[in-house]
């Protein structure tokens, strides 16, 4: 094999960059450290030259943490040195020893993995001005200005992003532009009250929005909420009617053993009836979707139009994980959701079993 050099291209700088140095090489049975010294700078690092095309993105980084590694391949020991933002000094963190270190330290260390911070000149600027204008907006009382809301996650990306992006109340918000059912009994966790100078400065600086001025509870989204509480109680419901337990969400490998079938058994993809079991026990709210058990079968039998599959166990594939269900389930599964196929077990020595 000849030497290479691997290029790639960044589309979009991320906030933290994580460069992993591939020490370790594995040849045939054989492994071995590469000890070979690598500069790396403690700040201003520019991933311009790397990125694709023109972005307006921010490129420069600033070094925070290093993980190294010292002994061979066989075994050793890391420590990792990490910068603290409230001092900016470097600290040694060897298990429980912790010991401040010198950036000339820092910048001969063997590293194995760095980390990268994205840097702004500006955006220190940004936050002073806000901060100051938060605490100004306590000493007006609430008939002098009139107050928003603004999402406590995007406070957060602002407070440490470089580059928090253009505020988004969607986090709190529901499509509608009102506050999302789900959220409104802990709204503190989720948004911030300000004053309308300080929303008005964000607004400028980033973008975004939207602007929300009273906590309202959107009458569509909870319509549909209850509606789909209903629908998760009544599935459920005639779940449990046939199946008394549940062991069936357990999923069973052909590879593994063998199992019991009764001839009313059905089988059913695992991937899928983990997706409705997120939806009915309210994990999610999306919709888990057709059934699609077509991976459970080879490609021969998946190319048929037959929507009921009588197959032996022995002839689906290997390694599948699927689970078990009575055929009055599959029966309401298939009315609700559709999609297919109906595999039912030909195996008449389990039967007998």
């Amino acid at each position: 094999l000849q030497p290479g050099i691997k290029m790639c291209r960044l589309l979009k700088t991320p906030q933290i960059l994580c460069i992993h140095i591939k020490r370790f090489r594995h040849e045939g049975s054989s492994s071995f450290k590469l000890n070979n010294r690598i500069s790396f700078p403690l700040e201003g690092l520019d991933l311009g030259p790397f990125v694709q095309g023109r972005s307006s993105d921010l490129h420069t980084y600033n070094l925070i943490a290093v993980i190294s590694h010292s002994g061979n391949a066989d075994g050793g020991h890391y420590v990792s040195y990490c910068i603290n933002h409230s001092n900016y000094r470097w600290y040694l963190f060897d298990d429980e020893t912790v010991t401040a270190v010198d950036p000339c330290t820092v910048e001969n260390v063997e590293a194995y993995v760095l980390f990268y911070e994205k840097t702004s000149d500006t955006i220190g600027f940004v936050r002073e001005q806000a901060s100051a204008l938060f605490e100004n907006s306590y000493s007006l009382s609430p008939v002098e200005t009139s107050r928003y809301y603004i999402s406590m996650e995007w406070v957060i990306r602002l407070s440490t992003f470089a580059e928090p992006g253009p505020v988004n109340n969607y986090s709190f918000l529901c499509r509608h532009g009102l506050v999302n059912v789900k959220k409104l009994s802990s709204m503190h966790k989720y948004c911030l009250q300000l004053s309308s100078s300080l929303w008005n400065y964000l607004c400028d600086k980033f973008g975004g929005g939207p602007a929300c001025h009273h906590l309202k509870h959107c009458i569509i989204c909870a319509a549909y909420q209850e509606a789909l509480d209903s629908r998760r109680k009544h599935e459920l419901s005639k779940f449990y009617r046939y199946q008394n337990d549940d062991e069936y969400f357990d999923s069973k490998s052909i590879a593994n053993e063998n199992h019991n079938f009764a001839p009313s058994s059905r089988f059913i993809c695992t991937k899928w009836l983990r997706r409705w079991k997120a939806f009915v026990f309210g994990e999610t709210d999306e919709l888990p979707g057709a059934i699609d058990n077509s991976c459970m079968v080879p490609v021969p039998l998946r190319n048929g139009s037959a929507k009921t599959i009588s197959i032996e166990v022995s002839e689906l594939l290997p390694n599948l994980c699927f689970c078990c269900i009575n055929n009055d389930t599959w029966r309401d599964l298939i009315s609700i959701y559709g999609g297919g196929p109906e595999i039912c077990c030909e195996n008449k020595e389990l039967y007998s079993k």
